[in-house]
Order: C-alpha cells, then sequence, then structure tokens
C-alpha cells in the first residue's frame, strides 16, 4: 500500500474510532454517576432499615421476638443486599430482600426456601421509611399465615 493511501486510511479509522467512542463514553459517563449518586445514598438507605427496624422491634420486643438485618456489599448483580429476617418465631422464613441496584432501583423480595418472590421494585431516592415499613409488615404477615 502506498504512503498516501496508508495515511488517508489512519485517518479513517481515527475518526471512525472516535465516532464508536463518543456515545459509549457519554454512557458510561451517566452510568457512572448514577452509580456514585446511589453509592452515596446506601448509608442513609440503611439507616432508614434500622430505624424502620427498630420501630418494629420496640413492638415486638414484648413477645420475644425481633428483627435483624445482614448486608452484602457489592455483590456481583447489586451494589448492596439487605436481608431482614424475623427471630423468635417457629420458622425463619420468609425473609425480606431488598437489593439496591446500581441502576437506583431497590427490588424488594419475599424469601422462602431458596426461592424469591418479588413483591416491590422502587426508586432508592424514593425509598421511605412508610414504604418500607409496609414491606417489614409484609413479610411479617406472611410469617403470620396473611
Amino acid at each position: 500500500m502506498d504512503e498516501e493511501l496508508e495515511n488517508r486510511l489512519a485517518r479513517v479509522v481515527e475518526r471512525l474510532r472516535r465516532l464508536r467512542q463518543g456515545p459509549e463514553t457519554e454512557r458510561d459517563r451517566a452510568r457512572r454517576q448514577m452509580r456514585e449518586r446511589v453509592l452515596a445514598e446506601l448509608p442513609r438507605l440503611e439507616s432508614r432499615i434500622i430505624s424502620v427496624m427498630a420501630e418494629f422491634n420496640d413492638t415486638l420486643a414484648a413477645t420475644d421476638m425481633g428483627l435483624r438485618m445482614t448486608r452484602s456489599n457489592h455483590t456481583p448483580v447489586a451494589e448492596a443486599v439487605y436481608t431482614i429476617e424475623a427471630s423468635g418465631l417457629a420458622g425463619a422464613e420468609p425473609v425480606l430482600v431488598l437489593i439496591a441496584e446500581a441502576q437506583g432501583r431497590v427490588r424488594a423480595m419475599l424469601e422462602r426456601d431458596h426461592h424469591r418472590a418479588l413483591v416491590d421494585t422502587v426508586d432508592i431516592f424514593d425509598l421511605d421509611k412508610a414504604r418500607l415499613a409496609g414491606l417489614v409488615l409484609l413479610m411479617l404477615e406472611a410469617h403470620a399465615g396473611h
């Protein structure tokens, strides 16, 4: 290949590379920014969960029952996974599993016998204490057979 043709080809390849990377870079930046917002929100979400659990535990304490939470960070499918379970009951299941995703969604599921049923999906920034309390109550109702 002669030198002029090689130079033209190199310029075209460079332009094509820039065109291809442009939208991907913007998309990647948007994903990264959302993930950073979600990571910044996780401590507040955990605080809301703990607050709701404390309110429930105040009521449940008289019956020798309670709620406890375990957390996993940075799993392959989520930024954080919160598992809330009731203690002092005949059976340990179902448990409430809250999965916070990098895209900003929190999926709430009831898990029993290693099977999960989706009960709600909500934006992490909209998941307030009232909605969390409703999810915890749903889990307790499942224990009670409702």
